[in-house]
This record gives C-alpha cells, sequence and structure tokens, in this order.
C-alpha cells in the first residue's frame, strides 16, 4: 500500500490490513505524521502532537502482534481527540486561556477506553472556546479550515476533529456534542458524526461546560467505523453516575445492511423552505434511496420542536455559567465574544427560568416519545446550508438573511440533546461548490444500534462517505 492508500483508508479497513501484516502500526504512525507535517498547516486542526509517545506506542504494539496478542480492530490504530479530554500528561485546554496549563494527571474515560483497546493517540485538535460555539476559533490556537475549501468554517465546536478525519489526519476521533457539535462539523466536513444516546458514553474527564446535554461520541469516516470504536467506549462507568448499566452491544455485529420495513419519518419543520434549495434536494434524494431500502417513509410534523431552540440554549448557558463563572468573572476579558455570550447569559439567568426550562424538556422528551411509538427513525437535513467562508459575517437562507451562525448551523441538532436520544450525520451529497451535505438520522433512547445501521445501510448504497477532499 502507498502512502495516500494508507491514510484514505477506513477504519476498519487498515484495521483488517493491520491484522493480516500488510500495514504496520509503526509504518501508519511515519505516515500519518508525514500527512500532518504536510497538510495541517493549511487546516490547524492539531493543537497537540504526541509524535515520540505515538511512535514509542506503536513499536510496543508491533511487538504485541508478533507474539500474536491481537486485542481486536482498535489495536494499532492511530486515534486524536477534541481538547476537551482530559489525557494523562498531555496539556487539555478546551481552547480556552484559563485552561491553558492545564496538565491532567488521568485520563478521560473515553480515552482510557480507547487505549486499552490498543488504540494509540495522536494528538489533541482544535475545538471551539470552552466548546461553546460554532466556528472552532479561539484565542489560543486561532480558526481550523475546512478540509474541502480552506476558506470556509468548518462547524463547531468538534471542528477539529472532523477537518482532521476529511483530510485523513487520523482514523478515529472523539468529539462532544451539546447541540449538535458533532454533527455539524461532520456534515460540513463530509464524515460521519455520532452523538450516543445520554448515559451510553462515559463523560468523566471532560472539561465541564454543561452536564445536562452534552454528549461523547465518535467522528469517523463511516458508519462501521463510528459503530467500532463506540462499541470500545460505551458502558457504565462509575465515575459518571449518568451513565446506564445496561448492557453493550457489539454495534459493529448490528450492522445488517437491512432496513426492510422500518418506519421512516421525515420532519416537515426541518425540510422544504427550512433549508437551503441544494441541502433540501440532497436530502429528498437521500429519502428515495430510503425506500428503495424496503423503509416505509412518510412525513411527520413535530410542532415541540419550536420550543426546543430556547429550552436548549437555557439550560446550556445556565449550566456553562454554574461551573465556569467564578472563574471567568475574573479574566472575562480573555474570553471570546461568542463562548462569554453563553457565560454572560448564564449568570444572568434565574433559577426560576433554569428549572422552568427543566419542565418544558420534561413536556419536550414526552412529545418526541409519541413520535416514536410511530416511527423508527426520523431524518432531516444535518443543517440547513453548507459551510459558509470564513470571512462571511451572516448567511443569506432562502433570500433571508441570517445573522447568527449558531443558530443557523444547530436549529436541526438540538432537539435530539434535550431528549437524549441518539443521531448520527451521515454524507448526502454535495452542492455546486463542491461542498458536503448531511443527512441527519435519530432514533429512540437505546436504539444506537439501529441509527447506526441505517447509516450503514445507505453508505453502502450512496458512497458519498468515500469522497475525499484534494488537498
Amino acid at each position: 500500500m502507498n502512502e495516500r492508500e494508507i491514510s484514505e483508508s477506513s477504519l476498519s479497513s487498515i484495521a483488517e490490513s493491520i491484522r493480516q501484516e500488510r500495514v504496520s502500526p509503526v509504518e501508519l504512525i511515519q505516515v500519518l505524521f508525514k500527512r500532518i507535517e504536510r497538510i495541517d498547516g493549511k487546516l490547524n486542526s492539531y493543537v497537540t502532537l504526541l509524535k515520540n509517545e505515538a511512535l514509542k506506542e506503536a513499536k510496543d504494539v508491533e511487538k504485541q502482534l508478533k507474539r500474536g496478542l491481537y486485542k481486536g480492530p482498535l489495536h494499532g490504530i492511530p486515534f486524536a481527540v477534541k481538547d476537551v479530554f482530559a489525557t494523562k500528561g498531555v496539556r487539555t485546554t478546551a481552547g480556552c486561556r484559563l485552561f491553558a496549563d492545564f496538565i491532567p494527571d488521568y485520563d478521560a474515560t473515553p480515552v482510557e477506553r480507547l487505549k486499552s483497546s490498543g488504540a494509540i493517540l495522536l494528538g489533541k485538535l482544535n475545538t471551539h472556546e470552552l466548546a461553546l460555539g460554532g466556528l472552532t476559533d479561539n484565542k489560543l490556537f486561532g480558526q481550523t479550515k475546512n478540509a474541502w475549501d480552506v476558506q470556509r468554517i468548518t462547524g463547531g465546536s468538534s471542528g477539529g476533529p472532523a477537518t482532521a478525519l476529511a483530510a485523513s489526519l487520523c482514523f478515529a476521533s472523539l468529539g462532544t456534542d451539546g447541540g449538535g457539535s458533532i454533527r455539524i462539523p461532520a456534515a460540513l466536513c463530509g464524515v460521519t458524526g455520532f452523538k450516543p444516546t445520554y448515559g451510553r458514553v462515559s463523560r468523566f474527564g471532560l472539561v465541564p461546560v454543561h452536564w445536562s446535554l452534552e454528549h461523547v461520541g465518535p467522528i469517523a469516516k463511516t458508519a462501521k467505523d463510528a459503530a467500532i470504536i463506540l462499541t470500545a467506549i460505551a458502558g457504565q462507568d462509575p465515575k459518571d453516575y449518568s451513565t446506564s448499566s445496561d448492557a453493550v452491544p457489539d454495534y459493529t455485529a448490528s450492522l445488517s445492511g437491512d432496513l426492510e420495513g422500518v418506519r421512516v419519518g421525515y420532519i416537515s419543520q426541518y425540510s422544504g423552505e427550512a433549508a437551503d434549495e441544494e441541502v433540501d434536494r440532497s436530502f429528498r434524494n437521500a429519502l428515495h434511496v430510503f425506500e428503495q431500502l424496503g423503509a416505509s417513509v412518510t412525513e411527520v410534523s413535530i410542532p415541540v420542536l419550536r420550543s426546543g431552540n430556547i429550552i436548549r440554549q437555557i439550560i446550556i448557558a445556565g449550566e456553562a455559567a454554574c461551573l465556569l463563572w467564578d472563574k471567568v468573572k475574573v479574566r472575562a476579558w480573555e474570553i471570546d465574544r461568542i463562548a462569554r455570550r453563553y457565560l454572560e447569559f448564564g449568570a444572568l439567568t434565574l433559577t426560576t427560568e433554569y428549572l422552568k426550562a427543566q419542565q418544558l424538556r420534561s413536556v419536550f422528551i414526552q412529545e418526541m416519545g409519541k413520535v416514536f411509538k410511530k416511527y423508527d427513525i426520523l431524518l432531516s437535513p444535518t443543517t440547513p446550508a453548507t459551510a459558509a467562508r470564513i470571512d462571511e459575517k451572516s448567511i443569506t437562507l432562502r433570500g433571508k438573511r441570517e445573522d447568527d451562525f449558531n443558530d443557523v448551523f444547530s436549529r436541526f441538532n438540538g432537539a435530539y440533546n434535550i431528549a437524549g436520544l441518539p443521531s448520527i450525520s451521515t454524507p448526502c451529497g454535495f452542492d455546486s461548490k463542491g461542498l458536503p451535505i448531511g443527512l441527519q438520522i435519530a432514533g429512540k433512547a437505546f436504539d444506537d444500534a439501529l441509527v447506526l445501521n441505517a447509516a450503514y445501510t445507505y453508505q453502502r448504497k450512496t458512497n458519498f462517505e468515500s469522497r475525499v477532499p484534494n488537498l
């Protein structure tokens, strides 16, 4: 295999090459760091590189493999994580000057579990400051660029992981998602991003921002890769009281490629005039594919979605301020405007307003539960538009000017954080500028396997996820 064939492989295919000794973990590390050195200056996806440590670990893995100690499909796989995950002995900043010198003496549970599976940590990836924003920009490291067009945003807050996967600078990554922060950059960068059910994956070791909406999940090239990662990181953790004790299935084994008879609802509030024409056209084409795959596809209106954004904003701001305001208020000038706006809003939010938002959240969850009695999965575009230019101050959507990037790009996502439901973004086409378009698939609580299988089956039929940017 040549360097391009190696780097552009999916996790699942390169894992098979490792198992069959067609490629070595040391060779993988060398190829990826050479590629990072050549490409990442354009993208700014990595904020910390662990070249010496990764190479040493790869040599140790090779010795294990030669002794027949194969741990599974993650053994020897290079991965990187968003810089909000604690990494033992490695600076963890959350893109914020307040944490610029924070060096944990422990790993976040999901990082620890990937390492225990034999995966090799390459480094840390850029995030929007405190994971509170959709641009993946901060005063510590600057802005991350989209691998499909370096003049465009990645979305956020997990933009570093998304563009690194798109550029084939790692084989697996972890992101966090409080309102679309995995799925939005996955859509804008043309990769697969999965937000599991709330409680499926431990959040121990995250830089704390908001506890009741945040999810940890994989960002990968394919749904099959995401299933491999989720199988490794999911499960109860005594360090995180919110994790479920339910048994973790083998998500990879659940990828049947069969959607015959699956009841699909596509959300009227998130389609048609709600999205850009080219985005909606790709979405309609995706609906036809699901019909061809044997699913029954019907339109569904969910009126409660209208209240979702304000519920989410109040909860995020209130919880972020509760956790961070005492630290922030004496150094507010060091925080960029988007993150500071959330924190200031939260500091001014009354307890009664926060509790009211949580009460409305209970109603929201009940209404979503009623919808999922009629449908197995729900479909929508992941975002209303493709990636905006970095120098743009507003977006025009169906002739209407929109000034708030965070609102535009997150408006189809937050409902599944409020309800704690699994949802995934998979590539479903490209616009006339060659920019990726994302399809969002959501399911019932702890029906993560069906959501992954729906994305996997769609990907096998369409193959959009196999396209790579020209870098």
